[in-house]
Protein backbone atom coordinates (compact mmCIF):
# COMPACT_ATOMS: atom_id res chain seq x y z
CA UNK A 1 0.00 0.00 0.00
CA UNK A 2 1.46 3.32 -1.36
CA UNK A 3 1.72 5.80 1.77
CA UNK A 4 3.14 9.07 2.66
CA UNK A 5 5.66 9.64 4.62
CA UNK A 6 5.97 12.98 5.21
CA UNK A 7 6.86 14.59 8.73
CA UNK A 8 3.04 15.64 9.07
CA UNK A 9 1.52 12.87 8.06
CA UNK A 10 3.22 10.46 10.79
CA UNK A 11 3.05 12.93 13.42
CA UNK A 12 -0.24 14.62 14.62
CA UNK A 13 -0.38 18.31 15.07
CA UNK A 14 0.27 18.28 18.73
CA UNK A 15 3.68 16.65 17.84
CA UNK A 16 3.11 12.59 19.02
CA UNK A 17 3.50 10.25 16.49
CA UNK A 18 0.84 8.44 16.01
CA UNK A 19 -0.80 8.79 19.75
CA UNK A 20 -3.84 6.36 20.21
CA UNK A 21 -6.95 7.23 21.83
CA UNK A 22 -6.83 7.11 25.82
CA UNK A 23 -10.69 4.61 25.08
CA UNK A 24 -9.29 1.28 24.27
CA UNK A 25 -10.87 -0.12 21.21
CA UNK A 26 -13.37 -3.15 22.06
CA UNK A 27 -11.62 -6.13 20.66
CA UNK A 28 -9.71 -6.63 17.51
CA UNK A 29 -10.53 -3.72 15.07
CA UNK A 30 -11.30 -5.95 11.97
CA UNK A 31 -14.38 -7.56 14.57
CA UNK A 32 -15.59 -4.22 15.26
CA UNK A 33 -18.61 -2.41 14.49
CA UNK A 34 -18.48 0.96 13.09
CA UNK A 35 -21.33 3.52 12.95
CA UNK A 36 -20.46 6.52 10.12
CA UNK A 37 -23.28 9.55 10.34
CA UNK A 38 -22.72 10.88 6.82
CA UNK A 39 -24.41 14.59 6.09
CA UNK A 40 -26.70 14.55 3.66
CA UNK A 41 -28.49 17.90 3.20
CA UNK A 42 -27.21 19.13 0.00
CA UNK A 43 -25.79 16.96 -2.87
CA UNK A 44 -23.87 13.54 -3.07
CA UNK A 45 -20.43 14.57 -1.83
CA UNK A 46 -20.60 13.31 1.87
CA UNK A 47 -22.03 9.82 0.80
CA UNK A 48 -19.31 9.49 -1.88
CA UNK A 49 -16.74 10.24 0.99
CA UNK A 50 -18.23 8.47 3.35
CA UNK A 51 -18.30 5.64 0.88
CA UNK A 52 -14.57 5.68 -0.06
CA UNK A 53 -13.72 5.74 3.51
CA UNK A 54 -16.02 2.66 4.39
CA UNK A 55 -14.90 0.50 1.16
CA UNK A 56 -11.00 0.71 1.81
CA UNK A 57 -11.44 0.08 5.60
CA UNK A 58 -13.57 -3.30 4.47
CA UNK A 59 -11.46 -4.21 2.00
CA UNK A 60 -8.65 -4.00 4.72
CA UNK A 61 -10.89 -5.39 7.49
CA UNK A 62 -13.06 -7.86 5.70
CA UNK A 63 -14.93 -8.98 8.96
CA UNK A 64 -15.25 -4.70 9.97
CA UNK A 65 -18.95 -4.26 10.37
CA UNK A 66 -19.74 -1.13 9.02
CA UNK A 67 -23.21 0.55 9.06
CA UNK A 68 -23.84 4.53 7.48
CA UNK A 69 -26.80 6.54 8.97
CA UNK A 70 -27.68 8.73 5.59
CA UNK A 71 -30.62 10.97 4.67
CA UNK A 72 -29.55 10.94 0.86
CA UNK A 73 -32.34 9.37 -1.59
CA UNK A 74 -29.56 7.65 -3.72
CA UNK A 75 -28.17 4.88 -2.10
CA UNK A 76 -30.03 2.55 -4.28
CA UNK A 77 -27.22 3.16 -6.84
CA UNK A 78 -24.50 2.40 -4.77
CA UNK A 79 -24.92 -1.44 -4.50
CA UNK A 80 -21.10 -1.73 -5.75
CA UNK A 81 -20.48 -1.27 -2.42
CA UNK A 82 -21.13 -4.71 -0.86
CA UNK A 83 -21.14 -5.22 3.42
CA UNK A 84 -22.41 -1.91 3.81
CA UNK A 85 -25.71 -1.38 5.24
CA UNK A 86 -27.29 2.29 5.00
CA UNK A 87 -29.44 3.08 7.75
CA UNK A 88 -32.12 5.73 6.32
CA UNK A 89 -32.79 8.67 7.72
CA UNK A 90 -35.61 10.77 6.73
CA UNK A 91 -34.19 13.39 3.53
CA UNK A 92 -34.09 16.78 3.90
CA UNK A 93 -32.60 19.75 1.39
CA UNK A 94 -30.80 22.69 2.24
CA UNK A 95 -32.51 26.33 1.30
CA UNK A 96 -30.68 28.48 2.86
CA UNK A 97 -27.65 29.22 4.91
CA UNK A 98 -28.21 26.76 7.73
CA UNK A 99 -31.82 26.76 6.82
CA UNK A 100 -33.30 23.36 5.73
CA UNK A 101 -36.60 21.65 4.90
CA UNK A 102 -38.69 18.49 4.38
CA UNK A 103 -37.16 16.41 1.13
CA UNK A 104 -40.84 16.05 0.32
CA UNK A 105 -43.53 18.69 0.77
CA UNK A 106 -46.00 16.51 2.75
CA UNK A 107 -44.27 15.88 5.95
CA UNK A 108 -43.16 19.39 8.20
CA UNK A 109 -39.72 19.47 8.95
CA UNK A 110 -40.34 19.50 12.60
CA UNK A 111 -41.34 15.93 12.26
CA UNK A 112 -38.36 14.74 9.74
CA UNK A 113 -35.93 16.51 12.49
CA UNK A 114 -37.63 14.70 15.33
CA UNK A 115 -37.40 11.21 13.35
CA UNK A 116 -34.05 11.94 12.66
CA UNK A 117 -32.59 12.63 15.62
CA UNK A 118 -34.78 9.10 17.21
CA UNK A 119 -33.12 7.09 14.54
CA UNK A 120 -29.63 8.51 15.17
CA UNK A 121 -29.77 7.47 18.70
CA UNK A 122 -31.85 4.46 18.61
CA UNK A 123 -29.14 3.35 16.15
CA UNK A 124 -26.02 3.88 18.49
CA UNK A 125 -27.88 2.25 20.92
CA UNK A 126 -28.55 -0.84 19.18
CA UNK A 127 -25.09 -1.08 17.58
CA UNK A 128 -23.21 0.15 20.39
CA UNK A 129 -20.41 0.71 17.62
CA UNK A 130 -16.72 0.61 17.95
CA UNK A 131 -15.96 3.76 16.29
CA UNK A 132 -19.17 6.46 15.75
CA UNK A 133 -17.44 8.31 12.78
CA UNK A 134 -19.28 11.77 11.85
CA UNK A 135 -18.92 13.54 8.84
CA UNK A 136 -18.31 17.17 8.80
CA UNK A 137 -20.86 18.64 11.00
CA UNK A 138 -19.66 18.25 14.93
CA UNK A 139 -23.31 18.04 15.77
CA UNK A 140 -25.35 17.15 12.78
CA UNK A 141 -27.77 19.07 11.09
CA UNK A 142 -29.19 21.52 13.34
CA UNK A 143 -27.64 19.68 16.14
CA UNK A 144 -29.30 16.02 15.73
CA UNK A 145 -26.83 14.56 16.97
CA UNK A 146 -26.51 15.97 20.01
CA UNK A 147 -28.56 13.13 21.95
CA UNK A 148 -26.22 10.29 20.73
CA UNK A 149 -23.00 12.52 21.57
CA UNK A 150 -24.44 12.96 24.97
CA UNK A 151 -25.04 9.32 25.21
CA UNK A 152 -21.86 7.93 24.24
CA UNK A 153 -20.36 10.25 27.05
CA UNK A 154 -22.44 8.77 29.74
CA UNK A 155 -22.70 5.32 28.91
CA UNK A 156 -20.52 3.90 26.20
CA UNK A 157 -16.81 4.86 27.62
CA UNK A 158 -15.61 2.32 25.03
CA UNK A 159 -17.14 3.88 21.89
CA UNK A 160 -14.45 6.20 20.30
CA UNK A 161 -16.22 8.92 18.54
CA UNK A 162 -14.09 10.66 15.41
CA UNK A 163 -15.10 13.36 13.23
CA UNK A 164 -13.92 13.51 9.65
CA UNK A 165 -13.87 17.04 8.28
CA UNK A 166 -12.99 17.97 4.45
CA UNK A 167 -10.09 20.45 3.92
CA UNK A 168 -12.13 23.47 3.61
CA UNK A 169 -15.57 24.02 5.18
CA UNK A 170 -16.45 27.58 4.53
CA UNK A 171 -14.27 30.95 4.73
CA UNK A 172 -12.90 31.53 8.16
CA UNK A 173 -15.14 34.69 8.84
CA UNK A 174 -18.08 32.55 8.45
CA UNK A 175 -17.00 29.38 10.17
CA UNK A 176 -15.19 31.28 13.33
CA UNK A 177 -18.50 32.64 14.28
CA UNK A 178 -20.66 30.31 13.52
CA UNK A 179 -18.73 27.96 15.56
CA UNK A 180 -18.66 29.85 18.06
CA UNK A 181 -22.42 30.68 17.82
CA UNK A 182 -23.56 26.75 18.14
CA UNK A 183 -20.49 25.82 20.72
CA UNK A 184 -18.76 23.76 18.30
CA UNK A 185 -15.67 24.17 19.92
CA UNK A 186 -16.58 23.05 22.89
CA UNK A 187 -18.11 20.05 21.23
CA UNK A 188 -14.98 19.20 19.54
CA UNK A 189 -13.34 19.65 22.84
CA UNK A 190 -15.88 17.98 24.92
CA UNK A 191 -17.07 14.83 22.74
CA UNK A 192 -14.08 13.89 20.26
CA UNK A 193 -11.68 11.59 20.70
CA UNK A 194 -10.18 12.09 16.94
CA UNK A 195 -10.69 15.02 14.59
CA UNK A 196 -9.46 13.95 10.64
CA UNK A 197 -9.23 16.50 8.69
CA UNK A 198 -9.30 15.08 4.54
CA UNK A 199 -6.77 17.45 3.46
CA UNK A 200 -3.28 18.81 2.95
CA UNK A 201 -2.39 21.53 5.03
CA UNK A 202 -0.01 22.75 2.98
CA UNK A 203 -2.98 23.35 0.32
CA UNK A 204 -5.16 24.84 3.06
CA UNK A 205 -5.10 24.73 6.78
CA UNK A 206 -7.98 25.10 9.14
CA UNK A 207 -6.09 24.50 12.20
CA UNK A 208 -4.53 28.08 11.73
CA UNK A 209 -7.54 29.05 9.06
CA UNK A 210 -10.37 28.15 12.06
CA UNK A 211 -8.64 29.14 15.52
CA UNK A 212 -8.37 25.95 16.93
CA UNK A 213 -7.01 25.85 19.92
CA UNK A 214 -4.28 23.63 21.35
CA UNK A 215 -6.40 20.72 23.11
CA UNK A 216 -8.46 20.74 20.10
CA UNK A 217 -4.90 20.31 18.01
CA UNK A 218 -3.64 17.52 20.45
CA UNK A 219 -6.38 15.20 18.66
CA UNK A 220 -6.55 16.61 14.77
CA UNK A 221 -4.72 14.66 12.15
CA UNK A 222 -4.16 15.60 8.48
CA UNK A 223 -4.79 12.63 6.72
CA UNK A 224 -4.19 13.74 2.79
CA UNK A 225 -7.22 13.66 0.12
CA UNK A 226 -9.26 10.93 0.41
CA UNK A 227 -9.02 9.21 -2.88
CA UNK A 228 -9.84 5.62 -3.72
CA UNK A 229 -8.60 4.10 -6.65
CA UNK A 230 -8.98 0.31 -5.08
CA UNK A 231 -12.77 -0.91 -6.35
CA UNK A 232 -12.52 -0.56 -9.35
CA UNK A 233 -14.48 0.50 -11.98
CA UNK A 234 -18.28 -1.66 -11.67
CA UNK A 235 -20.64 1.23 -13.01
CA UNK A 236 -21.30 4.11 -15.35
CA UNK A 237 -18.04 2.80 -17.43
CA UNK A 238 -18.41 4.57 -20.73
CA UNK A 239 -18.80 3.19 -24.36
CA UNK A 240 -16.93 5.78 -26.36
CA UNK A 241 -16.00 4.57 -29.97
CA UNK A 242 -11.97 5.54 -30.15
CA UNK A 243 -11.67 9.19 -31.39
CA UNK A 244 -8.13 11.09 -32.56
CA UNK A 245 -9.99 14.35 -30.74
CA UNK A 246 -9.27 15.39 -27.29
CA UNK A 247 -11.66 14.07 -24.69
CA UNK A 248 -13.27 16.80 -22.68
CA UNK A 249 -15.78 15.54 -19.79
CA UNK A 250 -17.90 17.93 -18.07
CA UNK A 251 -19.48 17.92 -14.34
CA UNK A 252 -20.97 20.33 -11.75
CA UNK A 253 -21.72 17.74 -9.02
CA UNK A 254 -25.03 17.01 -7.71
CA UNK A 255 -26.63 19.82 -10.41
CA UNK A 256 -27.42 22.07 -7.62
CA UNK A 257 -27.03 25.90 -8.65
CA UNK A 258 -24.18 25.65 -11.00
CA UNK A 259 -26.27 24.45 -14.32
CA UNK A 260 -26.07 27.51 -16.31
CA UNK A 261 -23.09 29.17 -15.40
CA UNK A 262 -21.32 25.74 -16.28
CA UNK A 263 -23.78 23.52 -18.96
CA UNK A 264 -25.78 26.20 -20.07
CA UNK A 265 -23.13 28.39 -21.68
CA UNK A 266 -21.02 25.51 -22.92
CA UNK A 267 -24.41 23.95 -24.74
CA UNK A 268 -25.20 27.53 -26.26
CA UNK A 269 -21.55 27.73 -27.40
CA UNK A 270 -21.23 24.21 -28.86
CA UNK A 271 -24.48 24.93 -31.20
CA UNK A 272 -22.84 27.38 -32.74
CA UNK A 273 -19.88 25.75 -33.27
CA UNK A 274 -21.88 22.28 -34.29
CA UNK A 275 -19.25 19.34 -36.08
CA UNK A 276 -16.59 21.91 -36.11
CA UNK A 277 -15.83 21.34 -31.98
CA UNK A 278 -12.76 20.03 -32.28
CA UNK A 279 -12.65 17.63 -29.09
CA UNK A 280 -15.36 15.27 -27.91
CA UNK A 281 -17.47 16.01 -25.06
CA UNK A 282 -19.09 13.86 -22.37
CA UNK A 283 -21.44 16.06 -19.73
CA UNK A 284 -22.78 14.97 -16.77
CA UNK A 285 -25.63 17.49 -15.12
CA UNK A 286 -26.07 15.72 -11.59
CA UNK A 287 -29.09 14.09 -10.02
CA UNK A 288 -30.54 17.05 -9.02
CA UNK A 289 -30.78 18.87 -11.65
CA UNK A 290 -33.83 20.90 -11.99
CA UNK A 291 -36.78 19.20 -14.08
CA UNK A 292 -36.78 22.33 -16.63
CA UNK A 293 -33.00 23.02 -16.74
CA UNK A 294 -32.40 19.12 -17.60
CA UNK A 295 -35.64 19.39 -20.27
CA UNK A 296 -33.75 22.93 -21.64
CA UNK A 297 -30.48 21.09 -22.10
CA UNK A 298 -31.47 17.62 -23.45
CA UNK A 299 -33.15 20.33 -26.25
CA UNK A 300 -30.04 22.22 -26.42
CA UNK A 301 -27.73 19.06 -26.61
CA UNK A 302 -29.94 17.14 -29.62
CA UNK A 303 -28.21 17.11 -32.71
CA UNK A 304 -24.88 18.16 -31.11
CA UNK A 305 -21.68 15.93 -30.78
CA UNK A 306 -22.12 15.58 -26.98
CA UNK A 307 -23.06 12.93 -24.72
CA UNK A 308 -25.21 14.32 -22.30
CA UNK A 309 -26.13 12.28 -18.39
CA UNK A 310 -28.60 13.11 -16.15
CA UNK A 311 -26.43 10.82 -13.83
CA UNK A 312 -24.00 7.95 -13.39
CA UNK A 313 -22.97 6.02 -10.24
CA UNK A 314 -19.15 6.55 -10.58
CA UNK A 315 -17.80 9.40 -12.67
CA UNK A 316 -13.94 7.77 -12.34
CA UNK A 317 -14.19 6.02 -15.61
CA UNK A 318 -15.20 9.54 -17.41
CA UNK A 319 -12.23 11.03 -15.48
CA UNK A 320 -9.97 8.74 -16.27
CA UNK A 321 -10.72 8.55 -19.86
CA UNK A 322 -10.51 12.37 -20.68
CA UNK A 323 -7.93 14.57 -21.58
CA UNK A 324 -9.55 17.69 -19.55
CA UNK A 325 -12.31 17.89 -17.00
CA UNK A 326 -14.29 20.85 -16.56
CA UNK A 327 -16.03 20.78 -13.49
CA UNK A 328 -17.03 22.78 -10.42
CA UNK A 329 -14.85 22.17 -7.39
CA UNK A 330 -16.70 19.67 -5.09
CA UNK A 331 -14.74 17.81 -2.69
CA UNK A 332 -14.57 14.28 -4.92
CA UNK A 333 -14.38 15.73 -8.11
CA UNK A 334 -11.22 17.50 -6.88
CA UNK A 335 -9.95 13.96 -5.47
CA UNK A 336 -10.79 12.49 -8.83
CA UNK A 337 -8.71 14.63 -10.58
CA UNK A 338 -6.32 14.72 -8.29
CA UNK A 339 -5.98 11.08 -8.18
CA UNK A 340 -5.82 10.60 -12.06
CA UNK A 341 -3.63 13.53 -12.51
CA UNK A 342 -6.13 15.06 -14.97
CA UNK A 343 -5.93 19.00 -16.95
CA UNK A 344 -9.01 20.73 -14.86
CA UNK A 345 -10.55 23.48 -15.32
CA UNK A 346 -12.74 24.56 -11.92
CA UNK A 347 -15.27 26.81 -12.12
CA UNK A 348 -16.12 27.22 -8.34
CA UNK A 349 -20.31 26.82 -7.55
CA UNK A 350 -20.63 29.91 -5.03
CA UNK A 351 -23.81 29.61 -3.05
CA UNK A 352 -24.48 29.07 0.68
CA UNK A 353 -20.38 29.27 1.66
CA UNK A 354 -17.59 30.37 -0.33
CA UNK A 355 -15.74 26.59 0.28
CA UNK A 356 -15.58 25.64 -4.01
CA UNK A 357 -13.85 29.57 -4.24
CA UNK A 358 -10.89 28.66 -1.89
CA UNK A 359 -10.19 25.29 -3.15
CA UNK A 360 -10.16 26.34 -6.87
CA UNK A 361 -7.93 29.19 -5.83
CA UNK A 362 -5.50 27.27 -4.09
CA UNK A 363 -4.77 25.11 -6.25
CA UNK A 364 -4.93 27.77 -9.35
CA UNK A 365 -2.36 29.67 -6.99
CA UNK A 366 -0.30 26.65 -7.14
CA UNK A 367 -0.57 26.34 -10.71
CA UNK A 368 -1.96 22.56 -10.44
CA UNK A 369 -5.42 23.66 -12.15
CA UNK A 370 -6.84 26.51 -14.15
CA UNK A 371 -9.75 28.29 -13.16
CA UNK A 372 -12.51 30.38 -13.55
CA UNK A 373 -14.88 33.07 -11.97
CA UNK A 374 -18.73 31.90 -12.19
CA UNK A 375 -19.25 36.15 -13.50
CA UNK A 376 -16.21 35.48 -16.01
CA UNK A 377 -18.02 32.64 -17.53
CA UNK A 378 -19.91 33.28 -20.95
CA UNK A 379 -20.01 30.59 -23.90
CA UNK A 380 -17.33 32.06 -25.66
CA UNK A 381 -14.71 32.35 -22.76
CA UNK A 382 -15.37 29.11 -21.57
CA UNK A 383 -15.26 27.01 -25.08
CA UNK A 384 -12.29 29.50 -25.83
CA UNK A 385 -10.51 28.62 -22.62
CA UNK A 386 -11.42 24.62 -23.37
CA UNK A 387 -9.83 25.09 -26.70
CA UNK A 388 -6.57 26.44 -25.09
CA UNK A 389 -6.50 23.97 -22.53
CA UNK A 390 -6.97 20.82 -24.97
CA UNK A 391 -3.97 22.64 -27.72
CA UNK A 392 -1.35 21.53 -24.93
CA UNK A 393 0.05 18.11 -23.46
CA UNK A 394 1.23 19.69 -20.13
CA UNK A 395 -0.42 18.02 -16.92
CA UNK A 396 0.16 19.47 -14.11
CA UNK A 397 -1.76 17.29 -11.75
CA UNK A 398 0.12 15.03 -12.61
CA UNK A 399 3.70 17.04 -12.41
CA UNK A 400 2.64 17.77 -8.64
CA UNK A 401 1.97 14.35 -8.29
CA UNK A 402 5.11 13.27 -8.73
CA UNK A 403 6.85 15.54 -6.72
CA UNK A 404 4.76 14.78 -4.04
CA UNK A 405 3.47 18.16 -3.90
CA UNK A 406 -0.04 16.97 -2.99
CA UNK A 407 -1.12 13.94 -0.80
CA UNK A 408 -3.47 11.74 -1.95
CA UNK A 409 -3.55 9.10 0.53
CA UNK A 410 -6.13 9.80 2.78
CA UNK A 411 -8.11 6.31 2.77
CA UNK A 412 -4.78 4.52 3.10
CA UNK A 413 -3.93 6.67 6.31
CA UNK A 414 -7.08 5.87 7.64
CA UNK A 415 -6.75 1.89 7.33
CA UNK A 416 -3.16 2.36 8.60
CA UNK A 417 -5.00 4.52 11.46
CA UNK A 418 -7.45 1.48 13.11
CA UNK A 419 -4.15 -0.85 12.39
CA UNK A 420 -2.47 0.62 14.87
CA UNK A 421 -5.31 0.78 17.24
CA UNK A 422 -5.88 -3.20 16.31
CA UNK A 423 -2.35 -3.62 17.55
CA UNK A 424 -2.72 -1.82 20.71
CA UNK A 425 -5.67 -3.71 21.75
CA UNK A 426 -4.36 -7.36 21.13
Amino acid sequence: MMKDTSPDNKRNLGGGVFPLPKKALPGRAENMKVLFYSHDTMGLGHLQRNLKIATILKSVYPRLSISMLTGSTYTAHFDRFPGIDFIRIPPVRKIGKEKYDSFYSEDSFDSVFQKRKTIILESVKNLKPGIFWVDHAPIGMKGELLPALDWISENRSTTLTVLGLRDIIDAPSNIIPLWKEQRIFDTLRSFYDRIFIYGDRTIFDPVKEYDLTPDIIEKTFFTGYIMNIADGFSSGEPDEESSSKKRVFVTIGGGEWAGETVIGNLLEAIRGFKAEIPFDISIVAGPFIPEQLWRRYSDLAAGLPVRLYKFVADIRPYVLSSDLVVSTAGYNTVTDVLGYGKRALFIPRIKFRQEQLLRSRRFAELGIVDMLYPDEVSSDSLIDKITEMTSGNDRPVEEARRKRLINIYGAEFLADYINDMKTAVK
